[in-house]
């Protein structure tokens, strides 16, 4: 396979989509082309060639800065990690006119993302929240309606309707009244799934299978939960109207 860019014609020896995704580097919603080449005079071929690309489709515009990155395991505790990633941390200024030149270094720590991520999860209690106050609502809502309607449906018996229809019509009622939201919000969920894959990405998730079954597990959830309430509010709905 090979690509051009530029005046630098690209052959790739091998092809792997098995790439770690660590650090900011991979915090991005566009499709990076990993190169590996085999010395500094490769690697300033490509850097040129992209400077030159730049500055030809923007005029006077500044070159993507060149980042060199590196991993390691420390084989520390999490105070220890968390301290070396501040100490070794500096910003003198973002740019880099060639190879070998930099003027900025950061330092990413497994510790220090994961009480970034930790942190979000006042979210989960907010939804939860959320959802308790709709069920309530709703619950409620259903209740008030059961005494309005009693009378109705008492004069709808004396006229000879079955006590089954009576029970199958407050199912369907409610049944709608609880579902609606719920099949609602699936289908803006699908319409916005896709949007929701490159935010996640901005926080580093990659994995749209996780972030797949994650949201699938998390409408059965729900839907579980209103299903109990629903069975909860018809057999309440059904004892007031008799």
């Amino acid at each position: 396979m090979s690509g051009e860019y530029s005046e630098i014609t690209v052959e790739a020896a091998r092809l792997t989509g098995d790439f770690p995704a660590v650090g900011s580097a991979f915090v991005n919603i566009n499709s990076p082309v990993w190169l590996t080449v085999k010395d500094d005079a490769a690697l300033r071929a490509v850097w040129n060639a992209q400077v030159e690309a730049q500055r030809t489709r923007v005029p006077g515009s500044d070159p993507n800065a060149m980042v060199f990155q590196s991993f390691c395991d420390l084989n520390v505790d999490e105070d220890t990690q968390l301290t070396l990633t501040e100490e070794l941390t500096f910003d003198q200024g973002y740019g880099a006119e060639e190879v070998g030149s930099w003027e900025i270094a950061l330092t990413e720590g497994r510790e220090e993302f994961s009480g970034e991520y930790f942190s979000l999860n006042g979210g989960f209690f907010l939804g939860l929240l959320f959802i308790m106050a709709a069920v309530l609502i709703i619950y409620y809502k259903q209740v008030s309606e059961g005494y309005e309607d009693r009378e109705r449906y008492r004069i709808m018996q004396d006229m000879g309707l079955e006590r089954k229809m009576v029970k199958k019509s407050i199912g369907s009622q409610i049944l709608v009244v609880f579902f609606a939201p719920l099949l609602v919000a699936a289908v803006h969920v699908a319409f916005d799934f896709k949007l929701m894959l490159h935010l996640l990405i901005l926080f580093g998730l990659h994995e749209n299978g996780v972030t797949l079954l994650s949201t699938a597990g998390t409408f059965l959830v729900f839907a579980v939960i209103y299903g109990l309430v629903y069975l909860l509010t018809a057999r309440t709905y059904y004892r007031i109207v008799q």
